[in-house]
């Protein structure tokens, strides 16, 4: 009679899990698992200093385009690049402590899909008006110093006036979602004005007295209201002031009224407003998207079945061993 329950108990086993088999290969579906997030590098390499941004994105990206933001940011010690024309090797030196620190942020093994960009503006645009060779000079040896990191360097270029401003624009409607004129340099220009001036501007005509009254000033008079403000950004203050309430009054048609429902800042949420996210959303639309992981799941139903036919498996193994056992008894006491 034991025999018997042996046998029928293995005839339940061996079709419990040939079921198990069966239902095990029948559910299974292949699921995409979401990829984790890229990075790339853009170098701001300003008049006054650079600045190194770190950006990331999610990989898989819907319609090719990258929700990019940013992620951290470096600043480098000393002035910009162009001030090294005497001193070529420093430029390139004077990168590596805030590479080494994105070095750290950015996971190993991701870093050499990372892109690493370098864009120079008015500094390096300027140098290379009044000596090109010494230009050549920075960039090579930055070029040196950023092909020795395991990044995927795409290489440093001067951007011109319209390429930076396009970028800015950019990256001002891409973190805003609208129209507002936040560009970073708008902000710092407008902060310049009404320090120096010691006056608050909310209308175009205090903007426009305000411009006409820096315009005005001889080099010396200007340098003595803003002492800690380098040459290079002095320069530019009389120009750029002229130019955002043009852009404002006839560009965009802002009158006294309208005037104070613009925003003149240099963070949008946790992202700085330049144009450095600009490219790099222009980049990262010419990054394909990584194709998401395959991995195996079970329907749910199928799940909890499977779990019973394991309990019920496990049970009748038990139940084989307290037979057998009293089998092996029963013919010991025989």
């Amino acid at each position: 009679m034991p025999g018997l329950y042996h046998l029928l108990i293995s005839v339940a086993l061996g079709i419990l899990g040939v079921l198990g088999i069966i239902l095990l290969c029948a559910t299974t579906r292949e699921l995409e698992r979401s990829p984790s997030n890229k990075y790339g590098i853009v170098i701001d390499a300003g008049s006054s200093r650079t600045t190194l941004f770190v950006y990331t994105w999610p990989a898989g990206k819907e319609n090719n385009t990258g929700i990019v933001s940013e992620d951290s940011s470096c600043h480098v010690k000393g002035h910009g690049i162009s001030s090294y024309a005497e001193d070529l090797p420093a430029a390139g030196n004077s990168l590596k402590a805030c590479l080494d620190e994105i070095v750290k942020r950015i996971p190993s093994e991701q870093h050499a899909e990372t892109p690493l960009y370098l864009g120079a503006t008015a500094g390096m645009r300027l140098l290379n008006l009044t000596n090109p060779k010494a230009t050549e000079g920075i960039l090579g040896v930055i070029s040196t110093t950023l092909k020795s990191y395991k990044f995927n360097y795409q290489g440093a270029k001067i951007l011109s006036g319209n390429e930076e401003g396009v970028f800015g624009w950019v990256t001002a409607n891409y973190l805003l979602e609208n129209f507002i004129k936040a560009f970073a340099a708008f902000y710092y220009t407008m902060n310049f004005l009404q320090t120096t001036l010691d006056k608050s501007i909310t209308s175009a005509s205090e903007l426009k007295e305000a411009a006409d009254t820096i315009c005005g000033m001889d080099f010396k008079t200007l340098k003595e209201k803003a002492p800690s403000v380098s040459v290079n950004r002095l320069v530019d203050y009389c120009t750029t002031s002229q130019y955002i309430h043009s852009l404002t009054t006839r560009g965009y048609k802002f009158n006294n009224q309208t005037f104070k429902k613009i925003a003149f800042q240099r963070k949008a949420g946790d992202t700085a407003i330049g144009w450095a996210l600009g490219y790099m959303l222009n980049l990262t639309n010419m990054i394909p998207a990584e194709d998401p992981d395959l991995w195996k799941g079970q329907v749910v139903g199928a799940w909890w079945v499977l779990i019973v036919i394991f309990i019920l498996v496990t049970l009748a193994g038990i139940l084989v061993f307290v037979l057998s056992t009293r089998s092996v008894k029963n013919n010991s006491v025989l």
